[in-house]
Order: C-alpha cells, then sequence, then structure tokens
C-alpha cells in the first residue's frame, strides 16, 4: 500500500509535468505551423531549381566540350606563337643593328646648317615674280569686253532711230557714196557722244586709269565709225528687217567667240573657229593693250582691221546705193502686203 501510495504521489507529479508539456506543446503549436509551411515553400524552390539545373545540364555539357576544344586548339597553336614570338625578336634585333649602321652613316652637320636645310626642304623653289602691263583689277581686264558690247548695241539702237539710206539722196544724182555718208553723218555724231559718255563714265565713274587713254578714246571713236558702218551696210545690202536681224545675230556670235570674258582657247571649237572673223576679237585685243600699256603687233594689227572694216563697210554700201539708184516699177508700186 505505501508503494502504491508512493507510486501515485509519483504518478500525480508526473502528471502535473506532463500537463505543463502539454500547454508548453500547445504554446509552440502555431511556430511548428509555420515552420512547416517554410519547409514546404522552400521544398518546393528545390524542385524547381533542380528541375532548371536539369534543363540547362545538357548546355553545360555542350558549352564544356567547346571549353575543352578551345583548350586544345590553345595547345596546338602555342608552339606557332613561340615561333612567331622568336621571329619577332629577331626582327627586333635586326632593325636595332640597321638603325646602330644607319646612325653610323648619317652625315654630320655644321652649327645652323640644319635650320638652312630645312628652309631649303620647305621651300625648293624661290619664285621672282614680276608682272608686265599690269591693269588696276577686274574692271580692268573686262572693259575691252563691255565697250566692244557697248559700241556695237549702240550703234544698233541708233539705227532704230535714224535711217541708214535717206531716199532724198537716192533720188537725186548724187554719188552712192554720198548718198551713205549723208545717212552716216548723223549717225557718226551721236557716236561721238557715246564715245565721250562712255570715257567719262569709265575714267571719272569708275576710276579706270588706262596708260594710253587718248589712244584709247581714239580707238573707241574708229570702233564706233566701223561698227555704224558695219550695220549701215547690212541695212544697205539686205533690206531693213534682214539687215537688222544679220547685226543681232552677229552680236550673239561676239558674245562667245571674242575671248573677252575667257581665254577663247577656253570655248568650244566652233567659237574658236569664229574668234578670228569677228571685229570684237580685235576691238577687245587693242584696247587691252590701251588700257594696260605694252603696245605690240596686236594692237597696230587690230588698227588695221577695223579700219578696213569702216572703209570696206562703207564702200560697199556705196555701191548698194548706187544700185538702188535704179528705180523700178516694184520699187514705185510695191505689192500689197496683209
Amino acid at each position: 500500500m505505501q508503494q502504491l501510495q508512493a507510486g501515485a504521489g509519483t504518478l500525480a507529479q508526473k502528471s502535473g509535468e506532463l500537463a505543463a508539456g502539454a500547454q508548453q506543446v500547445a504554446a509552440k503549436s502555431p511556430e511548428l505551423a509555420s515552420g512547416a509551411g517554410q519547409l514546404a515553400a522552400g521544398t518546393q524552390q528545390l524542385a524547381d531549381g533542380a528541375g532548371a539545373l536539369a534543363s540547362k545540364t545538357p548546355e553545360l555539357a555542350a558549352g564544356a566540350t567547346k571549353l575543352n576544344d578551345g583548350a586544345q586548339e590553345a595547345s596546338s597553336k602555342s608552339k606557332d606563337l613561340a615561333k612567331g614570338a622568336t621571329k619577332v625578336d629577331d626582327g627586333a634585333g635586326t632593325f636595332a643593328s640597321k638603325l646602330k649602321d644607319g646612325a653610323a652613316e648619317a652625315p654630320t652637320f655644321a652649327e645652323g646648317q640644319t635650320a638652312k636645310i630645312s628652309e631649303t626642304m620647305a621651300a625648293p623653289v624661290k619664285l621672282d615674280e614680276t608682272t608686265e602691263n599690269g591693269v588696276q583689277g577686274f574692271g580692268g581686264g573686262f572693259a575691252p569686253f563691255f565697250i566692244a558690247l557697248a559700241s556695237f548695241v549702240g550703234a544698233l539702237i541708233t539705227w532704230l532711230i535714224l535711217r541708214p539710206m535717206p531716199r532724198r539722196p537716192l533720188a537725186s544724182n548724187v554719188s552712192g557714196l554720198r548718198s551713205v555718208l549723208t545717212g552716216f553723218g548723223p549717225a557718226a555724231l551721236i557716236g561721238i557722244g557715246q564715245v565721250i559718255i562712255m570715257m567719262s563714265v569709265l575714267v571719272f565713274g569708275i576710276g579706270l586709269r588706262p596708260v594710253h587713254w587718248v589712244g584709247m578714246s581714239l580707238f573707241m571713236l574708229l570702233t564706233t565709225f566701223a561698227f555704224l558702218a558695219l550695220q549701215q551696210m547690212f541695212i544697205a545690202v539686205l533690206g531693213t528687217a534682214t539687215g537688222r536681224v544679220v547685226s543681232l545675230v552677229l552680236l550673239m556670235l561676239m558674245l562667245s567667240s571674242s575671248g573677252g570674258t575667257y581665254p577663247v582657247e577656253t570655248t568650244p571649237g566652233f567659237f574658236q573657229v569664229l574668234h578670228p572673223f569677228m571685229p570684237a576679237s580685235y576691238v577687245v585685243d587693242g584696247l587691252r593693250q590701251l588700257i594696260g600699256g605694252g603696245i605690240d603687233g596686236r594692237f597696230w594689227g587690230s588698227l588695221l582691221v577695223m579700219l578696213a572694216v569702216l572703209v570696206g563697210s562703207l564702200a560697199i554700201s556705196a555701191i548698194a546705193a548706187r544700185r538702188q539708184k535704179v528705180w523700178t516699177i516694184k520699187r514705185l508700186h510695191p505689192e500689197l502686203a496683209i
């Protein structure tokens, strides 16, 4: 009985401890549940990682194979690399020896000689430049072309105002030359005024300083008379309308073939062929020498050509005027035109 009582006491004591333990277990149950959830989540992540690792295993194997192949190729090429390094070393030694030999053969210069050699290499040619018969600039170079153009256009406008072949001398018994000079005289007076205006503008307005300004004025006057006579001849021989058209065509050809703006050698072959036959070509040559100086045979040739144009045009016009003194029925009674 005593043992039974002692056992019952011990059992009661253990029952209290068991109850206390049960309370502790009950208190730790939420933590245990949370840990079990974390364990389940970690288990899932471990499973996912294992799957990803399994999927990448073939790529890892292929990369390892490539790495192995590359290592073997690098190992096989290392001998070539060693040979190339040996050649580079030999070349460097040869270059050093040649450089040393070249330095030994290099000449020695006296003091200051190096600077002179440098100047000579920088400027190997020394240019001594002189200008013969220079002009003031582009204006002086282009002036002859525009003077020739202005003289021809002025003559064209003059014959638009005046009658090249007056009818009264043609109806009288005067000579053909006198009939021509009767129409040429008023036009020549206008031409003189034209030359005075052009020279005044060139010298006092623009500031052109020709070397031979008196000769330039006289040559311009000759050019104006020659162009007046030339256009008068066209009208006398070909008629008023046709003669003026021919004058315009000649003006267009002279603009391109006179060599007043660019050297005639740079123009097409057609204009190079026309150049010697254009009166403006000789006007440009003559005025250039009068403006810049340096008179030579080209000026005297230009002077003779313009004199020939003047005299020849007046002579041909006189012949045409003499023929026009013969009156025909057609001239007396021209056909009606609508």
